[in-house]
């Protein structure tokens, strides 16, 4: 996912920050393509592209889930794994994500922040009606630790 409006950044997108001689974007792509049948860049912006994905265009992005949401209609019958654009995920934490088969929905991160979260095709109804309450019941954003505390919170209701 790179939906975010690069505020902190002066309007540039930190997928393309370089760090050991490659952008994010390049390095999550290198890492994770093996892995991933299909890679979707979930972007608003018309200067991030890669050659190696497919490009979609959140409807509304106003916070996290809605941007989730707004893919959720090419799950399909696939298992799907969303990553943070920005984050600089190191070989073996991109191991780990890629050989992970739970069948629950699984979410890496530190805290009360995720970095990536995998859903397997038995939990999507699960995860489309925990992105629908968390839209519903959003003070505004899910960008702070409230609203992903919020999301946990649905995701265990919803078992």
């Amino acid at each position: 996912m790179a939906a975010g409006l690069s505020q902190r950044f002066a309007g540039f997108p930190k997928q393309l920050l370089v760090c050991d001689g490659e952008t994010l974007l390049d390095r999550q792509v290198r890492l994770f393509s093996n892995s991933l049948n299909l890679i979707y860049l979930v972007t608003h912006r018309t200067d991030l592209n890669h050659s190696n994905t497919v490009k979609l265009n959140p409807e509304d992005r106003r916070i996290k889930a809605t941007t989730l949401k707004s893919t959720t209609g090419k799950w399909n019958d696939e298992n799907v794994l969303f990553l943070h654009g920005d984050v600089y995920f190191t070989e073996s934490a991109a191991q780990l994500i890629s050989s992970n088969k739970s069948e629950r929905i699984v979410f890496w991160g530190r805290g009360n922040e995720f970095y990536a979260m995998r859903v397997p095709i038995k939990c999507h109804n699960t995860a489309v009606k925990a992105i629908d309450l968390l839209i519903a019941h959003s003070p505004g954003t899910c960008e702070n630790e409230a609203g992903l505390a919020h999301l946990h919170e649905v995701l265990r209701e919803l078992g």
